[in-house]
């Protein structure tokens, strides 16, 4: 299956009732914007010798791209359509300056815990 459109985002991998998550991001003068979201917890292995890998755990969402217009470093972001057994519930997260493209029109910001 090919992503061509912003529609075939919202319909396959944004969906609410599938895999997203409401996003809800605050920051100075009272900004605040609402988008649906992957939320991650997990983390990547990193290569440190060439039979020695390192877990780290550095939580993300993926998001579209286009929705990062107003997004900058620092601002919070919760999830609050997240229920008690879901990682990242009730939880303050800061966005971090690492931003990655990752194909198709989305993008993965690395999050920080406040």
């Amino acid at each position: 299956m090919s992503l061509e459109t912003a529609a075939d985002l919202d319909q396959t991998f944004f969906d609410t009732d599938d895999f997203a998550t409401a996003a809800a991001v605050t920051g100075p003068d009272d900004f605040e914007k609402t988008m649906d979201v992957i939320f991650d917890l997990t983390g990547e292995a990193n290569q440190v010798y060439v039979d020695t890998d390192i877990s780290t755990s550095e939580p993300s969402m993926l998001c579209k791209s286009p929705d990062l217009a107003d997004i900058e470093p620092g601002m919070q972001v919760t999830f609050p359509n997240l229920e008690a057994h879901e990682d990242g519930y009730g939880k303050t997260y800061k966005l971090t300056a690492r931003v990655v493209a990752e194909g198709a029109g989305t993008s993965r910001l690395y999050l920080k815990e406040v």
